[in-house]
């Protein structure tokens, strides 16, 4: 299972694809975590996320999961 903690969750991308919640695929995204359970090759790669409020909206640096 692989776990990233996020501030405030306005959306997720991983290889620059917008993500959405699959619960049945093993994605499971909240608004301040996301995990990956099910792991597979495919879901290797970099995640950012877009988090965003009244004032600003930024982009995270990315965050490369490995899969041996």
């Amino acid at each position: 299972m692989f776990t990233l903690l996020l501030s405030t969750l306005s959306s997720l991308h991983h290889q620059d694809v917008l993500q959405v919640q699959n619960v049945s695929a093993g994605v499971i995204i909240s608004r301040d975590s996301l995990v990956v359970q099910k792991v597979q090759r495919a879901r290797a790669g970099q995640y950012r996320c877009r988090a965003a409020n009244t004032l600003a909206a930024t982009i995270s640096n990315p965050v490369t999961l490995k899969i041996r």
